[in-house]
C-alpha cells in the first residue's frame, strides 16, 4: 500500500514537473520569437539606418533631388520605410509626376494602411482622369496584412509549436487531447492558406504613349495606347512582355512601361 502511495506522490511530482517545464517552455518559445523579430529588423534597418538619415536630413533641407536620390538606392536595395515612401511621393509630386506621386503613395498605404493616402490618390487620380483606382475594404485589409505578416506568421508558429509541447505532454501522460488536436490542424491549415496566400498583382503605368497589343510580341496587333498613371491587373509578367487586363480586356505591354505595386 505505501509503495502504491509513493508511486502516486512521485507521479504527481513528475506532473507538476512537467507543467512547470512545459509553461518555463512556452514562455521561452514565445520570448524568442519577440527577440529574434527584434533582431532581424534592428539589422536590416542598421545598415541603412546611416544612409536614410542623411536623406532625411537633405530633404528637411528642402534640397529634394540630392535626397531622392539617396531614397531611390535604398528603394532599389528593397529598403523603405512607410516615411520615406511618403517623402518620395512628396518630391515626385513636387515635379508633377503623377504616376510616380501614385506609385509610392500605393506602396505607402500598403505598408502603413493608412486610409488618409486613399483620399489623396483617388483625388490625384480624377483631376487626370486616370483608370483603376478603385480601393475597397478588401484592399483595406489586405494592406493591413501586408503591414504585419511577418509578425502574424510568428504568432501563429509560436502557437504551433506551444501545442505541439502541450500535445505531446497530454500523450505521454496517456491522454487524447483532442481540441489541442483540432486547434493545430486549423492553425496549421490558415498557416498553409496565408503562405500561399496570393494578392492581386497590380501594377502603374509609367511611360507615356504606352502600346497595348493582343499579343506577346511587337508585330502583334495594336489594341491601343495609354498615357502613364493608369493602374492596372497584372495576369502575367515576364522580362520583356506583361499580361495585363486593361478595360476587361487581357493585353499585353511592354514590361518596363510598368511598376508592380
Amino acid at each position: 500500500m505505501r509503495a502504491i502511495q509513493n508511486s502516486s506522490i512521485n507521479c504527481e511530482r513528475k506532473s507538476r514537473y512537467f507543467k512547470s517545464f512545459y509553461h518555463i517552455i512556452s514562455g521561452i518559445i514565445l520570448k524568442s520569437f519577440s527577440v529574434i523579430l527584434f533582431l532581424v529588423s534592428a539589422s536590416c534597418f542598421g545598415s541603412n539606418k546611416q544612409q536614410l538619415s542623411v536623406a532625411d536630413s537633405l530633404f528637411d533641407e528642402e534640397k529634394y533631388t540630392e535626397s531622392m536620390e539617396l531614397y531611390l538606392s535604398l528603394f532599389e536595395d528593397g529598403f523603405a520605410t512607410p516615411s520615406m515612401l511618403l517623402k518620395m511621393a512628396y518630391v515626385a509630386d513636387a515635379t508633377e509626376d503623377h504616376s510616380f506621386t501614385l506609385y509610392y503613395l500605393d506602396l505607402y498605404y500598403k505598408a502603413s494602411g493608412d486610409r488618409l493616402a486613399i483620399g489623396k490618390i483617388e483625388k490625384l487620380a480624377e483631376a487626370n482622369a486616370l483608370y483603376g483606382y478603385v480601393y475597397s475594404d478588401i484592399d483595406y485589409l489586405m494592406a493591413i496584412f501586408s503591414k504585419y505578416r511577418v509578425e502574424v506568421f510568428a504568432l501563429i508558429q509560436a502557437m504551433l509549436l506551444c501545442l505541439l509541447i502541450y500535445i505531446y505532454k497530454k500523450i505521454h501522460q496517456q491522454e487524447r487531447p483532442y481540441a489541442a488536436l483540432v486547434m493545430q490542424s486549423f492553425l496549421g491549415v490558415v498557416l498553409l492558406i496565408l503562405v500561399n496566400f496570393k494578392v492581386e498583382e497590380k501594377a502603374i503605368i509609367t511611360s507615356d504613349r504606352s502600346l497595348l497589343r493582343s499579343a506577346p510580341s511587337a508585330g502583334a496587333e495594336p489594341v491601343t495606347v495609354i498615357d502613364k498613371g493608369h493602374k492596372v491587373t497584372v495576369l502575367r509578367e515576364s522580362d520583356i512582355w506583361s499580361k495585363i487586363l486593361w478595360d476587361g480586356n487581357e493585353v499585353f505591354i511592354r514590361s518596363n512601361r510598368i511598376k508592380s505595386i
